[in-house]
């Protein structure tokens, strides 16, 4: 079946084909050979045929954030939040403004700036090396396939699913234990991604922080009533509970994915030392078991 000429179109060959002669064909079969080839688009052929055709290949349109559209709510919730509490000011009658809830809120801009450093920095320079500190987003993207990994002990889809894949079959081969927590498991370094309904809870209730702030300062606009402290004091620990949320979440994916990591080198040493006791070389035989050798490498 045919879908058109715009694989050609893209190559854009620009000469005279005619002087290529029998070169084209030189033992007159090439329609014979082409067609002994096996299926390059073995599946959804249209499909994949027009999203080559158009370019239409970034990892964007194959891949997604599952936590992106929480993100983004977040993201602008906190924005809105901390601006109508660190901005919000009277006239003190020199001229000035008195940031009333500010006293009340001094520990905001510390988590502000946690928050949305791990919600919106990417934590990768344009050049493609990382910068000194890791973010929540990045993290997730890794994970969901849309970006590469730039420290081999930072966790992404393809390495974690390599590595905790290898964990997983040692585990269930060697120790005793149910196939539901050999499967959790083999999710261990992407449970980031798992806490949606969590992210969602939170957006839930700085939104209603936002609207209890908001009614309570149009009630009193001069005065922090003990109504209005309290919101602002559960608003403070919801920053601080969300933004410890997401480090530690992060922090856990990436240490479950170093230790993940390490058990699978130890295995690789192990096998490494093994094959080198079991060459063939009757000299190396002999100073393994008589000379070098342990009783540990002998029992491999």
């Amino acid at each position: 079946m045919s879908y058109g000429n715009t694989f050609q179109n893209r190559l854009g060959l620009n000469f005279d084909v005619t002087k290529f002669g029998l070169a084209i064909d030189p033992f007159g079969d090439l329609d014979e050979r082409l067609g002994r080839q096996s299926s390059i688009i073995r599946n959804n052929t249209a499909t994949v045929y027009t999203a080559i055709a158009n370019s239409a290949v970034s990892v964007s349109t194959y891949y997604k954030n599952p936590l992106s559209t929480v993100i983004s709510s977040l993201t602008n919730v906190i924005s809105v939040v901390y601006s109508t509490i660190w901005n919000y000011g009277i006239d003190d009658g020199d001229g000035g403004i008195n940031y009333i809830l500010r006293p009340i809120a001094s520990q905001l801009p510390t988590t502000f700036a946690g928050l949305t450093q791990e919600l919106a920095v990417d934590d990768t320079n344009t050049d493609g090396t990382p910068k000194g500190f890791n973010t929540f987003i990045s993290h997730t993207q890794r994970l969901s396939n849309l970006k590469a990994s730039n420290r081999s002990n930072r966790p992404s889809f393809s390495s974690a699913q390599s590595v905790l894949q290898t964990v997983q079959t040692l585990i269930y081969q060697t120790e005793t234990t149910s196939t539901a927590v050999v499967g959790a498991l083999g999710l261990g370094a992407f449970t980031s991604l798992f806490i949606e309904s969590d992210l969602v809870g939170y957006w839930t209730n700085l939104t209603g922080n936002l609207n209890a702030i908001n009614a309570l300062v149009a009630l009193n606009p001069a005065t922090v009533s003990p109504s209005l402290s309290a919101t602002i004091s559960v608003t403070n620990a919801n920053f601080s509970n969300l933004l410890n949320l997401l480090t530690t979440r992060r922090s856990h994916d990436e240490t479950f994915y170093q230790n993940a990591l390490a058990i699978n080198q130890d295995l690789g040493k192990v096998s490494a030392n093994k094959n080198a006791a079991s060459t063939s070389s009757a000299v190396s035989s002999y100073l393994v078991d008589n000379l070098i050798g342990t009783d540990a490498l002998k029992n491999l």
